[in-house]
Protein backbone atom coordinates (compact mmCIF):
# COMPACT_ATOMS: atom_id res chain seq x y z
CA UNK A 1 0.00 0.00 0.00
CA UNK A 2 1.36 3.54 -0.80
CA UNK A 3 2.15 6.16 2.00
CA UNK A 4 1.06 9.08 0.13
CA UNK A 5 -1.01 9.61 -3.14
CA UNK A 6 1.56 10.31 -5.39
CA UNK A 7 3.53 7.80 -7.24
CA UNK A 8 6.68 8.03 -9.32
CA UNK A 9 7.03 5.62 -11.99
CA UNK A 10 10.75 5.08 -13.68
CA UNK A 11 12.77 2.71 -16.05
CA UNK A 12 13.72 -0.19 -15.24
CA UNK A 13 17.47 0.71 -15.37
CA UNK A 14 17.14 3.41 -12.92
CA UNK A 15 16.12 0.42 -10.49
CA UNK A 16 18.32 1.18 -7.16
CA UNK A 17 16.46 4.57 -7.61
CA UNK A 18 12.81 3.15 -7.00
CA UNK A 19 13.63 1.89 -3.56
CA UNK A 20 10.28 3.02 -1.77
CA UNK A 21 7.14 3.24 -1.78
CA UNK A 22 6.55 6.55 -3.44
CA UNK A 23 8.67 5.31 -6.60
CA UNK A 24 8.59 2.36 -8.54
CA UNK A 25 9.66 1.09 -11.85
CA UNK A 26 7.50 0.42 -14.75
CA UNK A 27 7.62 -3.24 -14.54
CA UNK A 28 7.41 -3.14 -10.62
CA UNK A 29 4.04 -0.44 -11.39
CA UNK A 30 2.65 -3.44 -13.84
CA UNK A 31 3.13 -5.84 -11.54
CA UNK A 32 0.66 -3.77 -8.39
CA UNK A 33 -2.90 -4.89 -8.09
CA UNK A 34 -5.85 -2.38 -7.77
CA UNK A 35 -5.72 -2.56 -4.26
CA UNK A 36 -2.43 -0.87 -4.21
CA UNK A 37 -2.79 1.58 -6.40
CA UNK A 38 -6.22 3.07 -5.69
CA UNK A 39 -5.09 5.58 -2.96
CA UNK A 40 -3.51 6.98 -5.81
CA UNK A 41 -4.49 10.55 -7.46
CA UNK A 42 -1.61 11.52 -9.37
CA UNK A 43 1.15 9.09 -11.41
CA UNK A 44 4.39 11.26 -12.13
CA UNK A 45 6.23 9.69 -15.12
CA UNK A 46 10.33 10.29 -14.37
CA UNK A 47 12.95 9.49 -16.38
CA UNK A 48 13.65 5.95 -18.63
CA UNK A 49 10.66 6.21 -20.45
CA UNK A 50 9.33 6.18 -23.65
CA UNK A 51 5.62 6.57 -25.55
CA UNK A 52 5.38 2.58 -25.66
CA UNK A 53 5.53 2.59 -21.57
CA UNK A 54 3.22 5.42 -21.23
CA UNK A 55 0.55 3.38 -23.55
CA UNK A 56 1.87 0.45 -21.42
CA UNK A 57 1.22 2.39 -17.83
CA UNK A 58 -2.39 4.25 -19.48
CA UNK A 59 -3.26 0.47 -20.84
CA UNK A 60 -2.99 -0.90 -16.73
CA UNK A 61 -5.14 1.83 -15.43
CA UNK A 62 -7.98 0.98 -17.88
CA UNK A 63 -7.86 -2.55 -16.94
CA UNK A 64 -7.70 -1.48 -12.98
CA UNK A 65 -10.58 0.98 -13.94
CA UNK A 66 -8.62 3.45 -12.49
CA UNK A 67 -8.09 6.03 -15.34
CA UNK A 68 -10.51 8.57 -14.51
CA UNK A 69 -9.55 8.92 -10.88
CA UNK A 70 -5.50 8.69 -11.22
CA UNK A 71 -3.76 11.72 -12.91
CA UNK A 72 -0.75 10.91 -15.66
CA UNK A 73 1.86 13.99 -15.51
CA UNK A 74 4.47 13.12 -18.43
CA UNK A 75 6.44 15.11 -20.79
CA UNK A 76 7.57 12.25 -22.83
CA UNK A 77 4.57 12.40 -25.44
CA UNK A 78 6.02 15.77 -26.10
CA UNK A 79 9.72 14.57 -27.04
CA UNK A 80 11.18 16.74 -29.86
CA UNK A 81 11.61 14.98 -32.94
CA UNK A 82 15.16 13.18 -33.98
CA UNK A 83 15.57 15.27 -37.21
CA UNK A 84 15.44 18.48 -35.02
CA UNK A 85 18.36 17.23 -33.09
CA UNK A 86 20.15 15.76 -35.67
CA UNK A 87 19.44 12.62 -34.66
CA UNK A 88 18.65 9.19 -37.08
CA UNK A 89 16.92 7.10 -34.03
CA UNK A 90 14.32 8.93 -31.99
CA UNK A 91 15.13 6.37 -29.05
CA UNK A 92 18.35 8.70 -28.62
CA UNK A 93 16.15 12.21 -28.44
CA UNK A 94 16.57 13.30 -24.88
CA UNK A 95 14.36 16.82 -24.69
CA UNK A 96 11.16 17.59 -25.28
CA UNK A 97 9.73 20.40 -27.90
CA UNK A 98 11.07 24.00 -26.58
CA UNK A 99 9.00 26.92 -25.87
CA UNK A 100 10.08 30.50 -25.93
CA UNK A 101 10.22 32.43 -22.64
CA UNK A 102 12.18 35.26 -23.37
CA UNK A 103 14.76 36.84 -26.00
CA UNK A 104 16.31 34.25 -26.98
CA UNK A 105 15.64 32.10 -24.26
CA UNK A 106 13.41 28.86 -24.02
CA UNK A 107 12.49 26.10 -21.74
CA UNK A 108 12.62 22.29 -22.46
CA UNK A 109 12.82 19.01 -20.28
CA UNK A 110 14.70 16.33 -19.93
CA UNK A 111 13.28 12.99 -21.57
CA UNK A 112 15.92 9.80 -21.32
CA UNK A 113 14.85 6.91 -22.87
CA UNK A 114 16.68 4.20 -20.98
CA UNK A 115 17.49 2.49 -24.46
CA UNK A 116 19.83 4.98 -26.03
CA UNK A 117 23.01 5.11 -27.04
CA UNK A 118 24.19 7.05 -23.55
CA UNK A 119 22.38 4.11 -21.17
CA UNK A 120 23.46 1.02 -23.05
CA UNK A 121 26.18 -0.28 -21.11
CA UNK A 122 26.19 2.48 -18.11
CA UNK A 123 25.41 1.25 -14.59
CA UNK A 124 23.00 4.30 -13.78
CA UNK A 125 22.81 3.60 -9.65
CA UNK A 126 21.04 6.53 -8.43
CA UNK A 127 21.81 9.71 -10.36
CA UNK A 128 21.88 10.78 -14.18
CA UNK A 129 25.62 9.93 -15.21
CA UNK A 130 27.00 13.46 -16.19
CA UNK A 131 28.25 12.64 -19.64
CA UNK A 132 24.37 12.76 -20.52
CA UNK A 133 23.68 16.18 -19.64
CA UNK A 134 26.37 16.93 -22.62
CA UNK A 135 24.69 15.22 -25.34
CA UNK A 136 21.34 16.23 -23.90
CA UNK A 137 22.57 19.93 -23.86
CA UNK A 138 23.57 19.88 -27.50
CA UNK A 139 20.17 18.41 -28.65
CA UNK A 140 18.89 21.69 -26.87
CA UNK A 141 20.94 23.95 -28.57
CA UNK A 142 20.60 22.57 -31.98
CA UNK A 143 16.71 22.40 -31.29
CA UNK A 144 16.54 26.14 -30.29
CA UNK A 145 19.29 27.93 -32.31
CA UNK A 146 17.12 28.53 -35.71
CA UNK A 147 14.77 29.86 -33.82
CA UNK A 148 16.80 32.92 -31.92
CA UNK A 149 18.53 32.84 -35.81
CA UNK A 150 15.31 33.98 -37.38
CA UNK A 151 14.27 36.15 -34.90
CA UNK A 152 17.73 38.15 -35.12
CA UNK A 153 16.97 38.95 -38.30
CA UNK A 154 19.77 36.28 -40.26
CA UNK A 155 17.32 34.46 -42.58
CA UNK A 156 16.89 33.76 -46.33
CA UNK A 157 15.95 37.51 -46.63
CA UNK A 158 18.80 38.79 -45.27
CA UNK A 159 21.27 36.57 -47.32
CA UNK A 160 21.58 33.23 -44.96
CA UNK A 161 19.72 29.74 -45.87
CA UNK A 162 19.06 28.85 -43.03
CA UNK A 163 18.15 25.54 -44.49
CA UNK A 164 21.15 24.55 -46.02
CA UNK A 165 23.41 25.51 -43.03
CA UNK A 166 25.02 23.83 -39.87
CA UNK A 167 26.80 24.33 -36.54
CA UNK A 168 30.07 23.52 -35.48
CA UNK A 169 30.64 23.38 -31.99
CA UNK A 170 34.09 25.55 -31.05
CA UNK A 171 33.96 24.89 -27.21
CA UNK A 172 32.22 23.45 -24.77
CA UNK A 173 32.09 23.55 -21.31
CA UNK A 174 30.68 21.90 -18.46
CA UNK A 175 29.66 22.78 -14.48
CA UNK A 176 28.54 20.17 -12.47
CA UNK A 177 26.70 21.47 -9.69
CA UNK A 178 25.11 18.22 -7.51
CA UNK A 179 23.64 15.32 -8.97
CA UNK A 180 20.30 14.96 -10.49
CA UNK A 181 18.16 12.31 -10.13
CA UNK A 182 16.09 10.30 -12.52
CA UNK A 183 12.81 12.39 -11.54
CA UNK A 184 11.38 15.43 -13.62
CA UNK A 185 14.16 17.66 -15.20
CA UNK A 186 13.84 21.14 -16.38
CA UNK A 187 15.90 22.67 -19.19
CA UNK A 188 16.57 26.29 -19.46
CA UNK A 189 18.58 27.29 -22.76
CA UNK A 190 19.62 31.29 -23.91
CA UNK A 191 21.78 32.34 -26.65
CA UNK A 192 24.45 35.19 -26.55
CA UNK A 193 23.96 38.13 -29.27
CA UNK A 194 24.09 36.38 -32.61
CA UNK A 195 26.87 38.10 -34.65
CA UNK A 196 27.40 38.30 -38.06
CA UNK A 197 31.06 37.31 -39.31
CA UNK A 198 30.01 38.24 -43.35
CA UNK A 199 33.44 38.29 -44.56
CA UNK A 200 33.67 34.43 -43.07
CA UNK A 201 30.31 33.91 -44.18
CA UNK A 202 29.89 32.82 -40.51
CA UNK A 203 27.13 33.16 -37.72
CA UNK A 204 29.08 33.19 -34.14
CA UNK A 205 26.85 32.77 -30.97
CA UNK A 206 27.28 31.45 -27.42
CA UNK A 207 24.72 29.57 -25.64
CA UNK A 208 24.33 28.27 -21.84
CA UNK A 209 22.21 25.12 -21.10
CA UNK A 210 21.46 24.40 -17.41
CA UNK A 211 19.29 21.68 -15.96
CA UNK A 212 17.15 21.97 -12.29
CA UNK A 213 15.60 20.03 -10.19
CA UNK A 214 13.06 21.94 -7.55
CA UNK A 215 14.63 25.32 -9.41
CA UNK A 216 18.35 24.34 -8.23
CA UNK A 217 20.94 24.00 -11.59
CA UNK A 218 23.19 20.68 -11.46
CA UNK A 219 24.79 20.93 -14.40
CA UNK A 220 25.64 23.98 -16.51
CA UNK A 221 26.55 23.52 -20.12
CA UNK A 222 27.99 26.34 -22.47
CA UNK A 223 28.86 26.56 -25.85
CA UNK A 224 30.51 28.28 -28.21
CA UNK A 225 29.61 27.98 -32.10
CA UNK A 226 29.65 28.93 -35.58
CA UNK A 227 27.28 28.54 -38.23
CA UNK A 228 27.99 28.35 -42.20
CA UNK A 229 26.82 26.82 -45.31
CA UNK A 230 26.44 23.22 -44.97
CA UNK A 231 28.28 22.00 -48.68
CA UNK A 232 31.15 24.75 -47.49
CA UNK A 233 31.18 22.65 -44.21
CA UNK A 234 31.25 19.18 -46.30
CA UNK A 235 33.86 20.90 -48.16
CA UNK A 236 35.86 21.85 -44.91
CA UNK A 237 35.66 18.14 -43.46
CA UNK A 238 36.29 16.06 -46.95
CA UNK A 239 39.62 18.49 -47.53
CA UNK A 240 40.71 17.97 -44.06
CA UNK A 241 40.38 14.02 -43.96
CA UNK A 242 41.75 14.03 -46.88
CA UNK A 243 45.07 15.69 -45.98
CA UNK A 244 45.41 14.14 -42.40
CA UNK A 245 45.20 10.96 -44.13
CA UNK A 246 47.58 11.50 -46.55
CA UNK A 247 50.23 12.99 -43.84
CA UNK A 248 49.13 9.98 -42.02
CA UNK A 249 50.34 7.41 -44.52
CA UNK A 250 53.50 9.51 -45.06
CA UNK A 251 54.59 9.30 -41.69
CA UNK A 252 54.15 5.40 -40.63
CA UNK A 253 58.01 3.99 -41.31
CA UNK A 254 58.81 1.86 -44.51
CA UNK A 255 58.81 -1.77 -44.23
CA UNK A 256 62.60 -3.42 -45.03
CA UNK A 257 63.39 -4.54 -48.36
CA UNK A 258 63.56 -8.19 -47.79
CA UNK A 259 59.74 -7.54 -46.61
CA UNK A 260 59.00 -5.22 -49.11
CA UNK A 261 60.37 -8.55 -51.38
CA UNK A 262 58.21 -10.71 -49.35
CA UNK A 263 54.73 -8.86 -49.73
CA UNK A 264 55.28 -8.12 -53.59
CA UNK A 265 55.90 -12.02 -54.07
CA UNK A 266 52.70 -12.89 -51.81
CA UNK A 267 49.80 -10.48 -53.55
CA UNK A 268 52.04 -12.19 -56.76
CA UNK A 269 50.74 -15.53 -55.76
Amino acid sequence: MHTNTILVIVGNRFDAFANDNNCSTLDGFLRQERAALAPLTRLILGQGLDTAALGRIRARLRELELDQAIEVEEVVSQKAQAAAVHKRCQTNVMITRATETGLRSFGAHLVIDEACAELSDHVTGLHIQGTLFIEAARQAFMLCAPTAIRAAGFDEHAGFDLDNSGYTLREIQVSYKKFLYPLPVQITISLSEIRNLKRLGLLATEACVRFEQLGEVGVEVRFNATRSDKSALLRLETVGAQDLTARWLSSLPQLPAVARAGAEQYRAA
